[in-house]
């Protein structure tokens, strides 16, 4: 998939699968991925995949 960390050549669909591996925030896909650690520049973009991957409780 695109490239969503450039800092560690982290694709959105590596993010995905972490999520679907049971990582539910970005602290924990950075622990897995190290995506988001460097500069932050992706964490936006992280946050959106957790937020369209995971269901917003009612």
């Amino acid at each position: 998939g695109p490239l969503v960390c450039a800092c560690f050549g982290v694709s959105a669909g590596a993010i995905s699968a972490a999520i679907a591996a049971g990582d539910g925030d970005a602290a924990a896909i950075g622990a897995r991925l190290k995506a988001g650690t460097n500069c932050g520049s992706c964490l936006p973009e992280i946050a959106q995949i957790l937020a369209r991957a995971i269901p917003v409780p009612a």
